[in-house]
């Protein structure tokens, strides 16, 4: 008996030494991945201040500092809740649409550190872009086998996570998702998955989407449906936490908890139209090709009034285009069962939620950039890249990384990338 005990306590000591050998592994080539990656993103900025905005004319703001290139678009707006918090108004553009916990750990980084508030802002963006890396690592790794290093590059250099590089809150967004699937999946206990959930309803208003997986959770850990009525009732006010504190003091502050959804009208590019107008569109996938329709109000070859000519380089032409290839390849993943049924769940939530409620009003404006925080896709293009001969994976990457270069360079400097 001696000897078996010493054999299973060998035996464990060896397994507890490669696991922690190969997360060592992973880590390292995750944070190896997520340099060189951020190192062409940061090239493409130093690219679009130096040539770029000198060409073409086209920056604000010409004697910014560097760092400031990085915050452009929505990043002034968190670096001003962050100082100066938030305004409201139904009239004009207001503070109030954008969720607070992204900003305020930018606060709490300028209070103890003294740091501009943009440089605190961008390194926040990195830490959760950085640690993103290495659980997304180990995630595709637990998912995919040996094409996992595959999805991480996808993941890496697909030309819309350029954002996740700025002062926006994508990076801390993917990073709560990826845990809390990553979670599920390691059959944490339901209140430690809420409280996550709970974390990514107020960086995001998409984060409610993280509620139809723990939903899901909760259902298939109970023994019976009346248990998990009851577990799920009992935790979803912590499901919601950062939602409902944002609500809660939005009620407190301008006196209508709705305020984050009502504001969110002052951001249009389409003129209003009726609510069952408005439906009837979006079921016919009419903001989607009516980008592409010159009569339209929603043509990609106008931004507010100023014309476009540059079909290659304008996301408002792409945005769709992106946006469908998330879709066909979130079909794709549950066509072939490389997702499951949380994936899904989180995937569809992810990509329905700004499509419907800002497709139509946004001329589907910015669902480039919605699209890449539904990480799932990134696993299905992992098992389609790892399937490619040699030369056309090149020429994937190739594709990615110019893309990637060029739109950072053009947001750098203050283009309409959105």
């Amino acid at each position: 008996m001696v000897p078996s005990r010493i054999d299973e306590t060998r035996a464990l000591e060896a397994s507890s030494v490669r696991e922690a050998r190969a997360f060592e592994g992973s880590t390292l080539i995750a944070l190896l991945v997520y340099w060189i990656s951020s190192l062409v993103v940061a090239c493409a900025v130093f690219f679009g201040v130096d040539f770029v905005g000198r060409d073409r004319n086209k920056v604000h703001e010409p004697d910014r500092n560097l760092i400031s290139h990085f915050s452009n678009w929505d990043g002034p707006d968190y670096a001003r809740i962050a100082t100066e918090g938030y305004d409201y108004s139904l009239d004009l553009p207001s503070r109030s649409v954008f969720f607070p916990a992204y900003p305020m750990l930018g606060r709490a980084l300028v209070w103890a550190t003294g740091l501009p508030v943009t440089t605190a802002l961008l390194i926040v963006a990195h830490l959760f872009l950085a640690a993103c890396f290495v659980l997304f690592c180990r995630y595709c790794r637990e998912r995919l086998g040996g094409d996992a290093d595959w999805a991480l590059l996808a993941f890496a250099f697909w030309p819309m996570t350029l954002f996740f590089r700025m002062t926006y809150t994508e990076s801390m967004f993917v990073f709560l998702g990826v845990l809390a699937i990553w979670g599920i999946r390691r059959r944490w206990h339901p209140l430690a998955i809420a409280a996550i959930v709970g974390a990514a309803t107020g960086t995001r208003s998409v984060g409610v989407a993280l509620l139809a997986p723990w939903a899901l959770y909760v259902w298939r850990r109970s023994s019976s449906w009346q248990r998990a009525l009851v577990l799920g009732a009992a935790l979803f006010p912590l499901a919601i936490w950062g939602l409902a504190a944002f609500a809660a003091y939005q009620h407190f502050t301008f006196g209508d908890a709705l305020a984050f959804a009502k504001a969110q009208d002052t951001y249009r590019m389409r003129e209003r139209i009726e609510l069952g107008e408005k439906a009837v569109k979006l079921l016919i996938l009419e903001p989607i090709w009516a980008t592409y329709v010159p009569t339209s109000d929603a043509w990609w070859g106008t931004v507010w009034g100023e014309p476009e000519t540059d079909l290659l380089f304008s996301l408002r032409f792409w945005n769709p285009v992106y946006f469908l290839a998330a879709v066909g390849l979130i079909l794709t993943g549950w066509r072939k069962k490389w997702l499951d049924g949380y994936e899904l769940l989180l995937s569809a939530g992810l990509l329905l939620i700004p499509y419907i409620t800002r497709g139509y009003d946004f001329g589907m404006g910015s669902h480039a950039r919605f699209a890449a925080v539904c990480f799932p896709m990134y696993l299905v293009m992992g098992r389609l890249i790892a399937v490619l001969p040699g030369t056309w994976r090149f020429l994937v990457f190739a594709l990615c990384v110019f893309f990637l270069v060029v739109f950072t360079a053009l947001y750098s400097v203050h283009y309409p990338v959105f």
